[in-house]
């Protein structure tokens, strides 16, 4: 990873890395794209808020189409239509999500009370059963790494094991020493290709995990340190933890990982969250809120035309209150996205109160061109000097 500024004020830097897709500059927020598609949106829309990254998930791709088919097309760009660069999520949260909060060939409840399929985890990875077809997987670090590899995608993820919040000391620890075992083992199968330039293979990132616990945190990281990954992240910040928990672990955890490699902060989060990790030297980011928020009817809006990060510069929008039933002025009239500078307030709501899947579209291109456009001028700021 290139960087080309730090800031004077925090800790946040400007970077760029190369892909086999092209340069990604950091710091940068991905939009999800679990299953192959950002929710509600289609390529077209998402070249034209071009982010520079998108996000899918190597382990729902893997169940359904199937690597079969993902293959047989040419790898999951030609399959999405999508050209940019694509970072691959191993899976490891959803495995855990299938199964128990301990570690070990247990039965889980899940939210419902209906019995969740149960889930194991040895040295060598771990059993489960699918969540739809009840099809017994075994994932390996190995094998997580070869269906990333044959998806072609830019950057994929080390198999890991999210621990849950809250968890006890011992739990944790448990998870760190399988997160470990297991990073070891992704580079064995990393090391084979390290004379490959990155802009032609797929790069791997670690995961560091430690739960709230700061020894277990620093622990975690500064073994990965000593392992040559591509790149490295924070996982397990985004299981329920409190703000000031998730700050703590992410300022653990960073201190020891590599300043010359990207840092990826996993699954987080609310806009105020991404400015204070930028300015921890976190570099990549993705999140779900965008496209699920706007599901929901719930806009990210700013609340000046200027991006003030030193106090609260935004508002959640709820589109489908009654008191935007005749508002025809903009979703945010310092937004000049495709949905605001086309439809009024009225028009939005009326979508949602009737049903119409167009809604989803409209909002979810704001909510992302709202969160593209805060990283955009965050690195505005980093250059200026402000940040």
């Amino acid at each position: 990873m290139k960087i080309s500024q730090k800031s004077e004020k925090s800790k946040a830097r400007l970077g760029s890395f190369e892909t086999m897709h092209g340069t990604v500059e950091t710091p940068v927020f991905c939009p999800i794209a679990t299953r192959g598609t950002v929710r509600s949106v289609d390529v077209a829309d998402m070249k034209t808020l071009a982010p520079f990254m998108t996000l899918a998930n190597a382990y729902h791709l893997s169940q359904r189409p199937g690597m079969d088919v993902l293959i047989a097309a040419g790898g999951l760009h030609k399959f999405m239509g999508w050209d940019g660069p694509i970072l691959t999520d191993s899976g490891g949260f959803q495995v855990f999500s299938l199964g128990s909060r301990k570690f070990g060939a247990v039965d889980a409840e899940s939210a419902d009370d209906k019995p969740a399929f149960s889930v194991s985890y040895d040295y060598e990875g771990a059993t489960f059963k699918d969540g739809k077809s009840g099809k017994e997987e075994r994932f390996s670090p190995e094998s997580v790494i070869q269906n990333e590899r044959d998806m072609r995608v830019d950057i994929g993820m080390v198999l890991d094991v999210c621990t849950p919040y809250p968890a006890t000391h011992e739990e944790a620890a448990r998870g760190v020493e399988l997160t470990l075992a297991w990073a070891r083992k992704s580079f064995e199968e990393l090391k084979a290709e390290k004379e490959t330039p990155q802009t032609k293979r797929t790069q791997i990132f670690a995961i560091a995990q430690g739960s709230v616990y700061e020894d277990l945190r620093r622990k975690c990281a500064n073994e990965l340190a000593t392992m040559d990954f591509d790149g490295f992240a924070i996982g397990g910040v985004s299981v329920g933890e409190p703000w000031p928990e998730k700050k703590e672990a992410i300022g653990w955890s960073i201190e020891y990982l590599p300043e010359d490699k990207p840092r990826y902060l996993m699954g987080m989060g609310m806009p105020e969250e991404i400015v204070e990790a930028v300015k921890m030297g976190v570099d990549v980011f993705d999140c779900a809120l965008p496209t699920r928020n706007a599901r929901h009817g719930d806009l990210f809006t700013r609340k000046n035309a200027a991006w003030n990060f030193n106090e609260p510069f935004y508002r959640v929008l709820h589109i489908t209150n009654e008191q935007y039933r005749a508002d025809f002025s903009r979703p945010d009239e310092h937004c000049d996205c495709s949905t605001c500078t086309q439809y009024s307030k009225a028009m939005l709501r009326h979508l949602f109160a009737v049903g119409e899947p167009l809604a989803y579209r409209l909002a979810s291109i704001h909510n992302i061109h709202f969160y593209l456009s805060m990283m955009a001028e965050i690195k505005k700021q980093i250059k200026g000097g402000w940040f």
